[in-house]
């Protein structure tokens, strides 16, 4: 903006002449206006408009083809065929693996370095999993399309180069190796590979030496006595005992390596069973002859036991002793004495209480028959002198 006197000035209110410079960001091949029109909001003002004195062009946009040439780690030389100076990253990827024989080595982005492609192209090129410093690419014009205006500039860049040290790429875990005379792990912590002190994750394989050869235990107390040869002579050497489905305390005073007496710490589950030591270098084994102890299940009661339901669904609640724990880790079966060996399915059970829920009995059941229970749990038959009465009738049921 200009004053009266000629002078530059920023005051809109002294400005008398404006000039305005009008620069192209896309290169084009005519002048960008042929005309340049202005008219009054006002007639307060008189508004004189000259053109330019000289009506400049923008450079000539990109146009033709062009090549690129290729040296290998022994200096032979390739060329790709032609691309279009439109053409896209990935063709230019394309004819590189063709013409320079690297089918699987090169990646080509656009680099975007130019607002439109009419002015210029620039490319990113990465070499992956080649173990040698390849020599730069050069641009060539094409011989048969050659690229316009005559005044371009060619060049290439190295923005990284090719090293040699191991670590300067992600390099797979499954690389990383260490040389080792033991046996290793391999360990992830929550699914995430993890790396071991100085790389190394050795186990040793430690044969226990001791044997278990009798025990007896005493259900009156619980206790459970061991014997045996070279046993643990430390509770730091125990991970823990089992017996009958349930851990053993071990009492710290009678402990050595032919004997460990310990305390079971719940009711003991019915079966034949042997105990378990679980020591720091693995489970002692038990001698082959070993004598198996059957602890025996009481079953003193069972309701409702009276007017059973032909078509089942009664919860029968067994009363006794050493019933399991969890289901899932013993085998229970209850079936009623009638012809058809109806069952009743086990539904829940703690030590002194198993419940179970029938299932239909056969159609041609009377009313009010009687039949005793057979109980079998973890392969021992559970002595009783239980009977289920069936109802003196069967209640009709609207369906819905």
């Amino acid at each position: 903006m200009y004053d009266a006197a000629g002078n530059v000035t920023t005051k809109s209110a002294d400005t008398v002449k404006r000039e305005y410079f009008v620069v192209m960001r896309k290169l084009i091949d005519v002048e960008s206006a042929a005309s340049i029109l202005v008219a009054k909001t006002t007639t307060k003002a008189t508004v004189t408009v000259l053109p330019p004195s000289k009506v400049q062009i923008s450079g000539k946009p990109f146009r033709g083809k062009y090549k690129i040439k290729c040296t290998n780690q022994k200096g032979l030389i390739s060329y790709t065929s032609d691309i279009n100076w439109h053409d896209w990253a990935s063709t230019v990827e394309s004819k590189l693996m063709y013409g320079c024989g690297m089918y699987d080595k090169i990646v080509v982005e656009e680099a975007y370095k130019h607002s439109y492609r009419h002015n210029g192209r620039s490319f990113y090129v990465t070499f992956e999993g080649l173990h040698y410093d390849v020599p730069l690419l050069e641009l060539m014009t094409s011989d048969t399309d050659p690229l316009t205006p005559a005044n371009q500039t060619l060049n290439v860049t190295k923005i990284r180069s090719y090293s040699t040290n191991l670590f300067y790429e992600p390099v797979p875990f499954e690389f990383l190796k260490t040389y080792e005379t033991k046996p290793q792990l391999m360990v992830e912590i929550d699914g995430l590979p993890a790396v071991c002190h100085n790389l190394t994750c050795d186990f040793s394989y430690v044969a226990n030496v001791g044997e278990a050869t009798t025990f007896t235990y005493t259900e009156a107390t619980k206790e459970l006595v061991i014997q045996g040869t070279k046993l643990p002579n430390s509770t730091d050497d125990i991970d823990w005992i089992e017996f009958a489905q349930s851990s053993c305390t071990v009492d710290t005073t009678k402990i050595s390596e032919t004997s460990i007496t310990c305390k079971l710490d719940r009711d003991p589950v019915c079966g034949t069973w042997k105990p378990t030591i679980h020591a720091r270098l693995g489970k002692i084994l038990n001698k082959s002859d070993m004598t198996a102890q059957a602890i025996q299940c009481t079953v003193s009661a069972a309701t409702p036991l009276g007017a059973m339901n032909i078509i089942g669904g009664d919860n029968i609640t067994f009363t006794g002793t050493n019933f399991p724990h969890d289901l899932k880790e013993s085998t229970v079966s209850i079936k009623f004495k009638d012809p058809s060996k109806t069952e009743c399915k086990p539904q829940s059970s703690q030590s002194d209480t198993l419940v179970c829920l029938t299932t239909a009995f056969d159609e041609s059941t009377s009313p009010s028959q009687k039949y005793g229970i057979d109980i079998v749990i973890n392969g021992l038959t559970v002595t009783n002198s239980l009977e289920g009465t069936m109802m003196d009738d069967t209640k009709a049921g609207l369906g819905l």
